[in-house]
C-alpha cells in the first residue's frame, strides 16, 4: 500500500476468554428470550489499542484473491430501504446475479440478507467488537443447507466459498472501522 495512507490508533473491543467458556459456548443472542429473563450474552469485552490504516482512496489496491476482500463499485436497481422479508426479494436476486458474474461460480446460494440501521429499534446494529463471522463448523452447516436447497444433498463439491457481501445502502459509512487485520 502506498505510504500516504494515514494510520491512527483506535480502541478495539475483543472478547475476553472466560472460565465459563470451558463448559458453555460463548454466545450473543439477537432474539429476545420469551420463556426466561436469560442473559443476552455470556461475554466480556476488553478494549485494546490497535493501529488502524485508513484505506480510503486506496480501495483499488485490494483484490479478493490476494487479500480475501475487495471493494467493488456496482449499482443495484432494487436497493432495499427496509427489512428484506424473503430471499426472493429482487435485490437478493440481483446480488446472486452479480456474484455469479463476478466469481464465475456454477451456483450461488444466498442464505441471509439483513438490513442494519444504526440506532433504530427493530434493526440489527453494527458489531462493536472484533469478531469472525463464520467458524469452520458454521461454514460446513451452511454448505449442507446450500446443497439441499440446490437439490444436491449428498454431493460433495470440489470447492466452495462463503462470501460476505457488505455494502452501505444509503451513504458512505464514516465511522466504525469495518475491518482490521
Amino acid at each position: 500500500m502506498e505510504s500516504e495512507a494515514k494510520t491512527l490508533v483506535a480502541d478495539v473491543s475483543y472478547f475476553e476468554p472466560l472460565e465459563l467458556h470451558l463448559r458453555e459456548k460463548p454466545y450473543i443472542s439477537n432474539v429476545p428470550f420469551a420463556e426466561t429473563e436469560g442473559a443476552w450474552d455470556n461475554l466480556n469485552q476488553v478494549k485494546h489499542s490497535q493501529e488502524m490504516v485508513n484505506i480510503r482512496g486506496h480501495e483499488d489496491e485490494f483484490s479478493f484473491p490476494q487479500h480475501g476482500f475487495q471493494y467493488v463499485q456496482h449499482s443495484f436497481s432494487h436497493s432495499p430501504t427496509d427489512h428484506i422479508h424473503s430471499l426472493e426479494h429482487p435485490y437478493v436476486k440481483e446480488v446472486e446475479e452479480f456474484l455469479l458474474a463476478r466469481f464465475g461460480a456454477s451456483a450461488i446460494f444466498v442464505y441471509d440478507a439483513s438490513i442494519r440501521k444504526v440506532g433504530i429499534d427493530g434493526y440489527f446494529q453494527q458489531a462493536d467488537a472484533a469478531h469472525i463471522d463464520h467458524t469452520e463448523e458454521n461454514c460446513l452447516w451452511r454448505l449442507e443447507l446450500a446443497m439441499k436447497h440446490l437439490g444436491l444433498l449428498g454431493v460433495q463439491p470440489r470447492r466452495f466459498q462463503i462470501i460476505t457481501a457488505w455494502r452501505p445502502l444509503m451513504k458512505q459509512v464514516t465511522s466504525w472501522p469495518l475491518a482490521d487485520a
